[in-house]
């Protein structure tokens, strides 16, 4: 196994969001060095291993960066590129690719972003005692969030496909929260294989209540950017934003009652609340 050279945690995120605004600015430097590990800090399992926890949360960040970069492409109508994610979709954790054609260079240095990124993070993941056994399970979940994202290209090319429905069925997987847990079970030495798909289930929940609080305190910059995939625009309700909130404490109280041995889903609620304060705090920073 490659040894990765991994010191201090704030040092490599700062290192790593120099790296990623070198090929694109267009999200503030705040949401990679605070938002994305204080809010994976707030939701790492209590299963992972203490040896693996910052290493756990600097992989997240990769992950974090990848849907950040892939959804720009997707929902910001300026930065609108669906050829340039097609290349991109075939790039997953441990797979690589090469496009037959040049790209133009802005393009270019977007796509080598990405390489590397996925190529960072399969070298983290293969220090965590399970990800042999859930390499293909994390595949999935990214293959998840790439249909969520062709969603938000097709509601950006067609407005008029726009619906509640789908929204809700597929807008969670634009958060990657399933794949986060599926990371944080790969470092979670006592893992029990037998509680994958209950784990699953809580990770659905967990995403939907992240996407919430998303929808929540992003709605008014992705109104000022010309983004209309916000499930709240779908609406004719002015007061849409209510259930929202009810929805999100039914979650949690929903969470407080799972009973697995796995890791302890009441702690996994309490960060999802905190993950809430963050996007409240930081509203219109990121």
């Amino acid at each position: 196994m490659t040894k990765f050279p991994f010191t201090n945690l704030r040092d490599e995120i700062e290192t790593l969001t120099k790296t990623y605004r070198e090929s694109s600015t267009l999200r503030p430097e705040v949401l990679f060095r605070d938002f994305l590990p204080t809010g994976y800090r707030f939701t790492t399992l209590t299963s992972v291993d203490g040896r693996f926890v910052d290493l756990a949360i600097f992989a997240k960040v990769h992950l974090g960066m990848i849907v950040t970069l892939y959804d720009d492409l997707a929902d910001h109508p300026r930065y609108y590129n669906p050829e340039l994610l097609q290349h991109l979709y075939k790039l997953n954790v441990g797979i690589d690719h090469v496009p037959a054609r040049s790209l133009a260079l802005q393009d270019q240095k977007v796509f080598n972003l990405a390489r590397y990124l996925f190529q960072r993070l399969a070298l983290l993941l293969q220090h965590f005692p399970h990800h042999k056994e859930l390499f293909p399970v994390l595949r999935f979940d990214l293959e998840q969030f790439y249909i969520s994202n062709k969603y938000s290209e097709l509601m950006t090319k067609f407005p008029a496909v726009r619906n509640l429905t789908e929204s809700r069925l597929l807008g969670p997987y634009n958060m990657g929260m399933v794949a986060a847990g599926t990371m944080d079970l790969m470092a979670s030495s006592g893992f029990d294989s037998r509680e994958l798909g209950t784990c699953r289930e809580i990770f659905i929940l967990g995403q939907r209540a992240g996407r919430i609080s998303n929808l929540l305190f992003t709605l008014r910059r992705e109104i000022s950017e010309g983004d209309l995939t916000n499930e709240i625009l779908m609406t004719s309700s002015e007061n849409y934003q209510n259930p929202l909130h009810q929805e999100f404490a039914d979650i949690l109280t929903k969470l407080q009652n799972q009973g697995i041995q796995t890791f302890s889903t009441a702690q996994y609620a309490t960060g999802l609340q905190a993950l809430n304060q963050l996007h409240q705090n930081l509203e219109g920073q990121i």
